[in-house]
C-alpha cells in the first residue's frame, strides 16, 4: 500500500503517525517523531514498534526511565 493511500484512508490513524514519526526520524527531528510515535501509541498502545521507536529516541536522548517505560 502506498504511503499516500494510507494518508488518504484515515489522515489522523496511528499508522499515518508513525510514518510521519519515521519521516522526522530521517529528518533528525527527534522532538517532533517522538510527538508523532506518542500521538500513535495513544491510538494503539499494543502495537510494540511503535514503544520500541518511542523507546529508542528517548534512550538516544539520555532519557533512560522514560525509554524504560515506553
Amino acid at each position: 500500500m502506498s504511503y499516500l493511500k494510507v494518508f488518504l484512508a484515515d489522515p489522523n490513524s496511528y499508522r499515518v503517525h508513525q510514518l510521519i514519526g519515521d519521516t522526522f526520524v530521517a529528518r533528525r527531528e527527534d522532538e517532533r517523531a517522538m510527538e508523532e510515535y506518542r500521538a500513535a501509541i495513544a491510538q494503539k498502545p499494543a502495537v510494540p514498534n511503535l514503544h520500541y521507536s518511542l523507546g529508542h529516541l528517548l534512550w538516544k536522548k539520555l532519557k533512560v526511565d522514560e525509554a524504560r517505560e515506553s
